[in-house]
């Protein structure tokens, strides 16, 4: 029998979904198509934790693909999740356009649980997800800004569920809401900040009877000091995991009070803690690395929850022979891209790879020929086959012809051949954008010092112009006329 016993603002603190995302949820079934039930009272939701647990479970592991039998895509009410969590705008640069990015490879684990998508401009998600160019975001600064925007986003649905009841609880939301707001600034107005600030410090004052001094509210050494007195001071229902801190070394937030540092009165001693105790990480036996890198089971940490332990399928990371090469290191007389040479990948990897992306199709410059503007292509450097991850991932723009920026196309400079593009007006876009133009410009020739002359006679280096191009400058022997 179900026991609706968590209210929608607290089941969105355990699972970190928002209320309006869980609401969804009961209209609109995920993973399995299956719906969330609930209880409506006092036009509060109401959920069974053990069904919202098995859910959460379900959203965190494989989805399955979809009637076409490709990747699964996002539902509607997570994209809508994601977006609103990052007010709209990349977290990273704040630009006001973007899209939904996989944290960690669709390809590799077909997961859209919410806390595996983050909003992103196209061009941080470029730079994410394609290791072939240089990044300004790395993996680290993604989770980063990731955990930033939930633990803000934990703040609003307190104050929403009015779950801020006791002083300490109070304290505790201002040190998270003070601890992500440089993190958090780009997206989050300064405004909508001291908005929810202001709105913890009245809820405070409501739930202790104490009036707050806001600018004290504001100090971090402030709240940690309240936060270290009240703790001496009242013992009785603190929080037996994160003993009042609201977070520990390994938890944040305290799965056990979520972030408010005490627990129900009475209710102290009745708390099971066994699965939140540490226990090694089977998988890197407690050192934190694995196979010479971070282990990815328990993130480096060598710790795991018992819960982890207990309900992670470890078997994920035994090794078996890669599909690609059959367990051979070898790929068409090279290192094998699949498995890097090794033969072998782990079990989760060659579960949830997309192996299609290593088929050959024809390549999109050369249909398929070999041959482009009759030379070998560039694209596929004369196989007419390239990868399919190569095909969908290749900018096919940068084969472009345009217009030669120095003689405009014209094909002439200075009366003579244009030397960029030799004669032709054109060149492709991949030269053109990376090109050292400033090259033909213009310096003082070092010999005649601008005078274009040199002992009376007409500079024969600048032949006179008193001026020579940069490159000419730099590559020129001028010790000759020592």
């Amino acid at each position: 029998m179900k026991n609706y016993e968590l209210n929608e603002y607290e089941a969105a603190l355990v699972f970190d979904m928002s209320p309006t995302l869980l609401r969804w949820m009961t209209v609109n079934g995920v993973v399995d198509k299956t719906k969330l039930s609930f209880e409506e009272r006092n036009e509060i939701y109401y959920y069974d934790k053990e069904e919202l647990h098995r859910l959460n479970l379900k959203m965190a592991g494989k989805w399955p693909k979809n009637s076409k039998g490709k990747r699964p895509n996002i539902p509607e009410g997570i994209k809508r999740e994601i977006k609103h969590e990052a007010r709209n705008a990349c977290p990273a640069c704040n630009k006001s356009y973007g899209e939904i990015a996989h944290i960690d490879s669709v390809a590799a684990t077909h997961c859209n649980h919410p806390k595996n998508l983050i909003f992103l401009c196209p061009d941080h998600h470029t730079e994410y997800d394609n290791a072939r160019i240089p990044k300004s975001i790395d993996r680290d600064e993604v989770i980063t800004l990731k955990n930033s925007l939930k633990i803000f986003q934990r703040q609003l649905w307190k104050i929403q569920g009015n779950t801020i009841n006791t002083y300490l609880s109070g304290l505790n939301s201002a040190k998270s809401l003070l601890a992500v707001h440089n993190v958090i600034k780009l997206v989050v107005p300064e405004s909508e900040y001291r908005d929810t600030l202001e709105k913890i410090a009245k809820s405070t004052e409501k739930a202790s009877g104490k009036v707050i001094n806001r600018s004290n509210f504001g100090s971090a050494s402030f709240l940690d000091r309240e936060v270290t007195k009240y703790i001496d001071q009242n013992k009785e229902n603190l929080c037996p995991l994160c003993h009042g801190l609201g977070s520990t070394n390994f938890y944040d937030p305290c799965p056990v009070c979520l972030g408010d540092g005490e627990v129900k009165p009475g209710t102290r001693n009745q708390i099971d803690l066994s699965p939140f105790e540490l226990v090694e990480c089977r998988l890197c036996d407690g050192v934190g690395v694995y196979e010479n890198m971070d282990c990815p089971a328990c993130n480096s940490e060598g710790k795991v929850s018992q819960f982890f332990d207990d309900y992670h399928d470890w078997s994920m990371h035994d090794l078996v022979d890669c599909k690609l090469c059959n367990g051979l290191g070898v790929h068409e007389s090279d290192d094998c891209p699949a498995c890097h040479g090794e033969g072998e990948v782990t079990k989760h990897f060659a579960d949830n790879h997309d192996w299609s992306m290593h088929d050959l199709v024809d390549c999109k410059l050369c249909n398929g020929d070999g041959l482009h503007d009759s030379d070998d292509c560039p694209a596929c450097h004369g196989e007419g086959e390239v990868t399919k991850h190569f095909a969908d991932n290749h900018d096919w723009s940068m084969h472009d012809l345009v217009d030669c920026k120095l003689c405009n196309g014209d094909g002439l400079h200075e009366s003579d051949d244009c030397p960029a593009c030799h004669g032709e007006g054109k060149l492709i876009k991949h030269v053109a954008d990376n090109h050292d133009w400033s090259a033909y410009e213009h310096v003082t020739c070092q010999l005649c010092k601008g005078e274009g002359r040199y002992h009376a006679e007409k500079c024969e280096p600048c032949h006179g112009e008193g001026r020579v191009t940069r490159e000419f400058n730099y590559e020129h022997d001028w010790h000759q006329y020592q």
